[in-house]
């Protein structure tokens, strides 16, 4: 009896330990929305006094489906990374944006049927200083963002904005078109040229 019990157990955990939970690849819609880019892609900004910034795409990344094991408390955050490279004001720059989707299941008022809402978790980091930015709306700042919105505004996070090391105030990204302006600490806005 009780070597059967030892196996049952045994069997049981072997079994378990090899369940998976199934975690699915970044959706491919955000990314072709708001960083409709391909690795060496080139893109210009100016200034109204006719200054140019360029921006080449180096590395756009978005995790494939994956598994994560059943006891493992970590959940699933599919992910897409955009890196920019360039020169702001003759200094060397990055910009590193990194997406991790979100799912949030919520029920109506009556406690009926799950929906699925996207949610969205942006980090975006400002190389060479690391400085990290959060999405704006007015005075609110945030960091998710629900469904497709029209666009995205970003500022340096609020203990960072009067750092003498920061080059960019502030910058926005456009559905549809991607990253279309920044500002920079003495002013200068840069509007997407191409």
């Amino acid at each position: 009896m009780k070597k059967t019990s030892f196996l049952i157990i045994l069997a049981a955990s072997i079994a378990l330990s090899s369940c998976y939970r199934h975690c699915a690849e970044f959706p491919k819609e955000f990314q072709q929305h708001y960083f409709p880019y391909s690795p060496g892609q080139v893109l210009t900004f100016a200034n109204s006094m006719g200054d140019t910034v360029t921006l080449n795409v180096t590395d756009l990344t978005q995790s494939k489906p994956y598994k994560i094991a059943w006891n493992v408390k970590e959940s699933c955050a599919p992910n897409m990374i955009v890196k920019m490279q360039g020169n702001v004001e003759s200094v060397g720059v990055e910009f590193i944006f990194m997406v991790f989707n979100r799912g949030q299941r919520e029920y109506d008022s009556e406690g009926g049927n799950p929906t699925y809402n996207e949610l969205y978790d942006i980090l975006v980091t400002f190389m060479p200083n690391q400085f990290n930015y959060t999405m704006y709306d007015g005075e609110r700042y945030y960091s998710r963002i629900e469904g497709m919105i029209d666009s995205l505004n970003f500022v340096s996070i609020r203990d960072q904005q009067n750092s003498p090391d920061r080059i960019i105030n502030t910058f926005a990204v456009a559905k549809d078109k991607g990253l279309v302006s920044f500002t920079t600490t003495d002013g200068q806005e840069y509007k997407l040229a191409n």
